[in-house]
């Protein structure tokens, strides 16, 4: 286990299919050398790391995973609670809201753009809500029809002299 070689080590017995990676050797190496290892221990310890490396790699994905979705979770919340206390939704119901800003993504945007935001929940985000019921709103057909005076008509001559005879 002892004995370091002297040309640079050789690894054997890891598991099938396991590649080595040849920089994180070279970073191991001077360790391996100042430990005293010999090609025998030093396979050890890369059997060891090659059995380790995927629980390590299967812990940090799952966390970031984690820490996505509660991330998600967050700006849904964010959003409903926006929704409710913001001037701009004027207290629409969730679903009103929702049903404008969709008419913005679909005629602005596009599926991709659409799939972009579902797939990185960017669209709960509270401020992609908010940015996206603006554009919906303005691109909405007015709902009401404002009446006021008639259109003003050019005055005749005799208007012009002598105003209006009443």
């Amino acid at each position: 286990m002892f004995g370091v070689p002297e040309s640079g080590y050789e690894i054997s017995g890891l598991p099938e299919g396991t590649t080595i990676d040849k920089e994180a050797l070279t970073a191991f190496e001077p360790i391996a050398k100042e430990l005293g290892l010999s090609n025998e221990g030093m396979s050890k310890v890369a059997a060891a790391y090659a059995n380790i490396l995927p629980k390590v790699t299967e812990n940090v994905v799952t966390g970031i995973n984690n820490d996505i979705a509660a991330q998600h979770a967050a700006w849904a919340t964010e959003t409903l609670d926006l929704v409710k206390t913001d001037p701009t939704f004027a207290g629409k119901p969730l679903t009103e809201v929702q049903q404008v800003a969709a008419k913005a993504l679909d005629r602005i945007g596009s599926p991709e753009f659409r799939s972009f935001l579902d797939e990185t929940g960017l669209g709960n985000h509270p401020e992609m809500m908010k940015f996206a019921y603006r554009a919906g709103s303005a691109i909405s057909e007015d709902t009401t029809f404002e009446r006021g005076a008639p259109a003003p008509r050019e005055k005749s001559r005799t208007e012009k002299y002598y105003g209006t005879q009443t």
